[in-house]
């Protein structure tokens, strides 16, 4: 499941350290940052070096960027707007990618909900398609960094769902939602 993490306003200097702590704990343990939107957040990585005599230092993570260590947080724009942080939960592996002219099987269960990854190089017509009715389950596409919005409305056609619309570059999510058992279903990607 994807949650954004919001960041209100400019962090004190120095940014904000989180540590990483079991899940109980209320620590980061499972999370995928997605990427950024709105006012920008530099987000680094306390991160070990090669070297065993060099000390450890704070690196900024690359998208997306699974969660095995402590992060510091770092907002210096004083806009009134919120930062939006792209978080994936539930687990450390990543939803499968769907790269353009690709395909991926579905198979879900009722109840069940799936992501897959797009990665948009360049700006164009992004279109997914569900050859399942949508009786059967839901699309929908999402930034990945701001889930309040979606990419279009799906549009049902016979036996299938289609969510097309104009596309800058970055990173999407297809999220299916199966409202009865889904065997044999396919998730296509075309942009133009």
């Amino acid at each position: 499941m994807q949650q954004p993490l919001i960041i209100p306003f400019p962090t004190p200097a120095g940014g904000v350290e989180i540590p990483y702590l079991p899940p109980l704990l209320g620590g980061l343990t499972g999370m995928t940052l997605m990427g950024v939107a709105g006012p920008p957040v530099t987000i680094e990585a306390w991160t070990y070096p090669d070297e065993i005599r060099d000390p450890p230092f704070w690196k900024a993570v690359t998208y997306p960027h699974e969660v095995q260590e402590a992060l510091r947080l770092t907002r210096t724009d004083t806009t009134v707007a919120a930062s939006h942080i792209g978080v994936l939960m539930g687990g450390s592996a990543l939803p499968p990618t769907l790269t353009a002219g690709g395909s991926l099987p579905v198979n879900l269960a009722a109840g069940q909900m799936m992501y897959a990854l797009i990665v948009l190089d360049a700006p164009g017509t992004l279109t997914v398609t569900f050859d399942q009715d949508i009786q059967d389950a839901n699309l929908n596409v999402l930034p990945a960094v701001d889930l309040r919005q979606t990419l279009a409305s799906p549009t049902l056609e016979p036996g299938s769902v289609t969510v097309s619309g104009e596309a800058p570059a970055g990173t999407y999510y297809a999220e299916i939602y199966a409202v009865t058992a889904v065997a044999g279903g396919t998730l296509t990607l075309t942009v133009n």
